[in-house]
């Protein structure tokens, strides 16, 4: 796994965001885009690179523990809270991203896990699977926020496309800036409140 920082808050030992999985940094980067994230948060990223883990959690984790114990970023990371932020279902976020709140944890960082399930039609085996992962990482984090992409799915009409995930991206940047007290704080990026973005409404 590697892991590498992409953004470096100028407001030093106050907050941050970690990535785990490919999808998951897609979400994080696309949040960042907001001027006041990148002001008050650092962001790290943790990616199996060049193919992943090919869907296999045991591989996910091993390769995180290895990468761990040479870990010259997050060893030195402090921080008032995190946000691990992972989407659960494949190989590098399911078995990884338990690996990484439990590292944080034995560090004293206050931690957040937010997740997101895989849809029912990906099977019951793989859901068990990222059921297990989120007991894991709740062991070890204050709070953990799951998203469930049935019911969002419901929400958004049925979309799975570009609307769908930037209401998805909307709703993890909202919990993460309510989390710190910042969701007060202008956006200029923004063109909607965050709720009309959430539910999908438009001018």
């Amino acid at each position: 796994m590697l892991i590498k920082e992409y953004n470096k808050s100028d407001a030093l030992d106050r907050y941050a965001i970690i990535a785990v999985g490919s999808r998951a940094i897609t979400a994080v980067r696309t949040i960042f885009e907001n001027d006041v994230i990148k002001e008050h948060f650092s962001l790290y990223e943790c990616e199996n690179i060049p193919l992943g883990c090919g869907g296999d959690v045991t591989v996910g984790k091993q390769k995180t523990e290895e990468n761990l114990a040479n870990d010259k970023i997050l060893c030195r990371l402090i921080c008032k809270k995190a946000f691990i932020v992972s989407t659960l279902g494949g190989g590098t976020g399911t078995g990884g991203a338990p690996v990484i709140t439990k590292y944080l944890f034995d560090r004293g960082i206050n931690l957040t896990n937010i997740v997101t399930l895989p849809l029912k039609f990906e099977g019951s085996a793989k859901l068990e699977k990222c059921q297990a992962a989120i007991n894991e990482m709740s062991l070890y984090a204050v709070n953990t926020v799951g998203i469930n992409n049935d019911l969002c799915k419901q929400m958004f009409r049925g979309r799975l496309g570009d609307d769908y995930f930037a209401n998805i991206y909307s709703f993890i940047e909202k919990t993460i800036m309510d989390a710190v007290g910042l969701s007060n704080e202008p956006k200029p990026q923004s063109k909607l409140p965050w709720y009309k973005r959430l539910f999908g409404f438009r001018k």
